[in-house]
């Protein structure tokens, strides 16, 4: 930290040169409103830090030693290298050192006003100066690339721009919490599988479906009337699907097919709103009160469902089945058995449920009670079984953006199934396919437009 104005300028003239992108981002975050608090200097240990608010930006007591363990989750043998975050800057040398002379260690700012802020006072031109290095801006990347690590202090002040990457990193700070949380139903999964071969075998594939409502498009009887729709309305258990019902009735009502998510039947149940599709994959008992509605209203619609369902929710069912399959290791002797068509899953129903709605050739996808946080400070619709005050539930301080750019609260594993979906409908938006949300206090996402419908 002895670096002074004079290194600064030559941090600054070096991204210049190499990178004029990112010296145009930095110098456009120069010229806006500060979006930081000056950094502070903390003495409070033996080794002078800086900090943003009370976010220290390294250790105050052996930040060299804490950065040597960050860089050895990188291979020793590994030639490419991104970090993300570039914290007092204490990393880059170190992964430097680790890389061969024609290797590439790739540094993504997460905060350019935070950099703006380091350059004068931390020397960071000897590792920018260095061949190997590119800079590059968080904007750019649409998923993590293989040897990344990041500088956690600064995901706590990442930009917008950055707030994809940031959240991609998290998810991927918490795998060996979610493996963990897995592996402790695995028995019961395992269970629910061995009961669901039989099901299996009797129940028709989803894909029999959609090969029926292909046919009901080209003139053939549906099984139901909306089955011929190009409009699909997917219906997750977010507190926004109570504001969106009036929308949904009204959606219903014009021809759409409507898919709701198991946690969702109870709440739409209470709006007069009966699905033509249910979806269901989780395996645990409370599955059976999601489903506890009058199931005589439920003889037109139809239970799709993966074998790791809950065995007795699926059972109980009285209506028409139909079988799928995530693409997870576990279904595989299901594939065997019966060739089986595989929807997306990536953890949660909302997956499925969408691609379900894809896969049966819709044009136009509303997506109602996605809402993947917690708007109104609740965690599901007001009538679902799940329904809670998020304060008394869930204090993990994660947020995602709304559709009026403001900041909600939410947790780590809604973030994961919300950016996994975005990545999802990412490519489902360049087949023609437009996807329309009528939450406006839901997660913003990419490539989905919100619709005055739920005003």
């Amino acid at each position: 930290m002895d670096a002074n104005q004079d290194s600064g300028n030559e941090a600054r003239r070096i991204i210049a040169v190499r990178w004029p992108a990112v010296a145009d981002a930095l110098d456009a975050a120069d010229s806006s409103l500060p979006a930081l608090p000056a950094l502070q200097l903390d003495k409070s240990g033996p080794i002078a830090t800086l900090c943003v608010g009370d976010i220290r930006l390294a250790s105050a007591w052996e930040p060299e030693k804490e950065a040597a363990l960050q860089c050895s989750v990188i291979h020793p043998a590994a030639a490419q290298a991104t970090l993300f975050g570039i914290g007092m800057g204490y990393l880059p040398p170190l992964l430097l050192e680790r890389l061969p002379d024609d290797g590439t260690l790739t540094v993504v700012p997460l905060n350019l006003s935070l950099l703006s802020q380091l350059l004068p006072l931390i020397d960071m031109t000897p590792w920018l100066g260095d061949s190997r290095v590119q800079l590059r801006l968080a904007e750019t990347y649409n998923r993590l690339p293989v040897n990344a690590l990041a500088t956690p202090p600064v995901l706590q002040i990442a930009e917008r721009s950055a707030e994809p990457v940031r959240d991609w990193l998290l998810q991927k700070l918490s795998e060996s919490h979610v493996q963990n949380h897995q592996q402790s139903n695995l028995q019961v999964i395992t269970d629910n599988i061995a009961y669901h071969l039989d099901h299996h075998m009797h129940d028709e594939d989803v894909g029999v479906l959609f090969s029926m409502l292909q046919g009901a498009a080209d003139g053939c009887e549906p099984r139901v009337a909306s089955d011929v729709a190009r409009d699909y309305v997917v219906m997750g258990a977010g507190p926004s699907l109570d504001h969106s019902a009036a929308a949904i009735v009204e959606l219903q009502k014009a021809g759409a097919c409507t898919i709701a998510v198991d946690a969702a039947v109870v709440s739409l149940f209470k709006h007069g709103i009966v699905p033509d599709y249910i979806v269901t994959i989780d395996p645990m008992d409370y599955v059976a009160r999601l489903l506890d509605v009058d199931q005589s209203k439920l003889s037109a619609t139809s239970l799709v469902y993966f074998p790791s369902a809950n065995y007795g929710a699926v059972a109980a069912w009285q209506h028409k089945r139909y079988t799928a399959i995530g693409s997870h290791g576990r279904f595989e002797h299901f594939n065997r058995v019966k060739p089986s068509t595989v929807l997306f899953s990536s953890g949660s129903v909302i997956h499925p449920a969408v691609d379900l709605a894809v896969r049966a050739g819709a044009r136009n996808i509303y997506l109602a009670g996605a809402d993947f946080g917690f708007p109104f400070e609740l965690t599901h619709a007001v009538d679902s079984p799940f329904a809670a005050d998020r304060k008394s539930v869930y204090a993990e301080g994660q947020t995602v953006r709304n559709y009026h750019d403001e900041e909600m609260a939410s947790q780590i594993n809604f973030i994961s199934y919300y950016r996994d979906l975005e990545q999802y409908i990412d490519r489902q938006v360049t087949r023609g396919v437009s996807f329309h949300n009528l939450g406006h206090f839901s997660a913003k996402i990419r490539h989905v437009s919100c619709v005055p419908l739920a005003a």
